[in-house]
């Protein structure tokens, strides 16, 4: 009983630290093919179909987070030797744009110093003046034009 307690941390052990090498390995891959991808403005992915039942939907975001949509592109149904059906892209990544030290400074156009608006007018104020508008208009329509 010990002894197959033994073997099976050993097993466990030897696994977790497998499975980290492997995690390494595949992110120095994902590092080279950064790499090469921004040197040869080119780039190409595989969304699995068994992991993404909406593939088509998946490969969109893909290509809208990579690609350049200004560019040509590559679609091809693909399977892996597990059977796994999905689709390879290749599409060209877009430019990048110029440092902000490269980039050539824009003149902005001068400020426009505008005066500060009349402080708003008390409540009183308001209903004084419409008040002298209403005698006013009143005014106006009782008084008439003389007939010819």
């Amino acid at each position: 009983m010990f002894n197959s307690f033994r073997v099976l941390l050993l097993v466990g052990l030897a696994s977790v630290w497998l499975s980290g090498c492997a995690s390494s390995q595949m992110k120095a891959r994902k590092e080279q093919r950064e790499k090469v991808s921004q040197t040869s403005k080119l780039y190409c992915d595989f969304v699995n179909g068994e992991i993404f039942p909406d593939v088509e939907v998946q490969l969109n975001l893909e290509m809208a987070k990579r690609c350049d949509s200004s560019q040509p592109y590559s679609i091809t149904n693909y399977k892996t030797s597990n059977e796994n059906m999905g689709i390879v892209f290749c599409c060209a990544l877009p430019e990048v744009s110029l440092s902000s030290e490269a980039k050539p400074k824009q003149k902005l156009p001068p400020k426009v110093e505008l005066p500060p608006p009349p402080p708003p007018k008390a409540k009183s104020e308001i209903k004084a003046e419409a008040k002298a508008s209403d005698k006013a208009e009143a005014k106006t329509s009782t008084e008439s034009e003389p007939e010819l």
